[in-house]
Formats: C-alpha cells, sequence, structure tokens
C-alpha cells in the first residue's frame, strides 16, 4: 500500500435556519454574554406563520428565559433595507428588540454595526427606541425617540458616507406617517461580510 485516504463524509449541519421574505436565515442556537448578563437562543422561539410573517420570541423554558435572533447567510451591501413590525409598545423594559448590521469576520468599522433598537433598556422612563451607528458613546451616533403603539416599518437607506434611518407608522396619512428620520454621516461602515 503505498497510500491511505479517508474521509468521513458530509455531517449534519448544527446550524438551524428558517425562509423568510424571500432569503433564508440563520437561526442563532449558542448562547452570549452580550450586555453582561447570559443570553440563551433556542430554535424553537423563531418560527413562521401561514402567513408569512417572522415571529422572534422570549420564553422561558425550563426556569429560564430563552431569546430568539436570526441573520442572514449572506451579504447584501448597500441599499435600502425596511422591517415591518407588529406593535412592540407593551415590551418589558429589560427586552431589546434590534435590527442591525454585524461582521463576525472583522473588528474594524466596529464590526459594520449600525442599529434600530427597539428597548427602554431596563428604564421604564426611557424613550423606547434609538437609530445607532456604533459605537453609540459618540454623541452624533445615537438618536432616540419614542415608537408609538401599533404597526411600524422601520428603514434604513445606507449608501456610501451616509446612513439614514426612519420608522414610520404603517397606518395614517402620508404626511403624518414619519415617526422620525434621522441622517448619520460620520462612523458610516463600508460594506464587507456583514449580514
Amino acid at each position: 500500500i503505498a497510500a491511505v485516504a479517508a474521509t468521513r463524509g458530509q455531517e449534519k449541519s448544527s446550524s438551524f435556519f428558517v425562509d423568510f421574505s424571500g432569503f433564508t436565515w440563520r437561526v442563532r442556537w449558542k448562547a452570549s454574554d452580550r450586555g453582561g448578563t447570559s443570553n440563551p437562543y433556542t430554535p424553537e422561539n423563531v418560527y413562521t406563520d401561514n402567513a408569512g410573517a417572522l415571529h422572534l420570541q422570549i420564553v422561558k423554558r425550563d426556569q429560564s428565559w430563552t431569546c430568539s435572533e436570526v441573520n442572514l447567510t449572506r451579504s447584501l451591501g448597500y441599499g435600502t433595507y425596511s422591517f415591518t413590525v407588529e406593535d412592540i409598545s407593551g415590551l418589558e423594559p429589560p427586552v431589546v428588540f434590534g435590527m442591525f448590521t454585524w461582521d463576525y469576520s472583522t473588528d474594524r468599522e466596529n464590526h459594520r454595526e449600525f442599529d434600530i433598537n427597539i428597548s427602554r433598556w431596563g428604564d421604564p422612563n426611557n424613550r423606547n427606541a434609538e437609530f445607532v451607528v456604533q459605537p453609540p458613546f459618540v454623541p452624533v451616533n445615537i438618536s432616540r425617540f419614542v415608537a408609538p403603539p401599533g404597526k411600524l416599518k422601520h428603514t434604513v437607506e445606507w449608501r456610501p458616507r451616509k446612513i439614514t434611518m426612519i420608522t414610520s407608522r404603517v397606518s395614517g396619512g402620508a404626511g403624518d406617517s414619519v415617526v422620525s428620520r434621522h441622517v448619520f454621516t460620520s462612523e458610516v461602515p463600508t460594506p464587507g461580510s456583514e449580514t
């Protein structure tokens, strides 16, 4: 025998996926320590219903709260991104619902992160929403506002050297539908491997 080669073949993927809005999304299942506390993720907390809506839940399982997160399986780069979200006005003060980009391949440009967050960050007196370009400790990189009850559309227009974020009411007249709008021109990341 001159040589021996062996291969195990293809293993079953340890990832979970959901199809939503014409894209394949990876469902997070590994815990993280974001915010200085443990956040366990459970794939069972993510599903699409018969109408095609995506559901992300926080569920108490085995005496512990479990979270949900999905991310695209590919980068889309510059463009306009819109998310229509059902009423989130009843979220408890410590809960965070975030729509954000993140580049796991690098820490350059603050992981290419920018966010629309719905949260009071634990303080019931805080405004419940914010637009952010990382890092948030730079005053011009954050704009907090009050997201009203009802269905809302959150839009990000990402262009070279400029990010515009808009939250609008889904119902109502065209003139009164914008809840908040903010334009960022500093710390704007360039596209990379963000999802």
